[in-house]
């Protein structure tokens, strides 16, 4: 779980103290508010980021990782709920940040937030 935008700050950029300043702050905000990672996470969040993921032609990465989620979550989820949840989401943009453009390039240039 991170706060939209803080994720593609560059570890070396002058802006990473401030945005985990800020993912600090939300925190004790949320569990003041009594919102935990269980009212956040749920089977519409995970099937959400899969297609998501699906849709920009995302890493294998992601499988194994909401997979795990899902099971912290308690939160029955299969390879199987991946292909169909694929299936129905068009893919949109194929990213490859590491051969085309570095994720501090697409900050800079207002391509993408993470």
């Amino acid at each position: 779980i991170a706060p939209m935008g803080l994720s593609s700050v560059p570890a070396t950029n002058p802006a990473k103290a401030k945005t985990g300043q800020q993912a600090g702050e939300l925190v004790v905000d949320l569990l003041r508010r009594n919102v935990l990672p269980s009212t956040i996470i749920t089977k519409s969040a995970i099937e959400n980021a899969i297609a998501g993921v699906a849709a920009t032609g995302g890493s294998t990465n992601a499988v194994l990782h909401l997979l795990a989620i899902a099971r912290e979550m308690g939160i029955e989820l299969s390879i199987d709920d991946f292909d169909a949840i694929s299936k129905r989401s068009p893919m949109r943009r194929r990213l490859r940040f590491l051969s085309m453009i570095s994720i501090a390039s697409a900050r800079r240039f207002r391509f993408l937030r993470i």
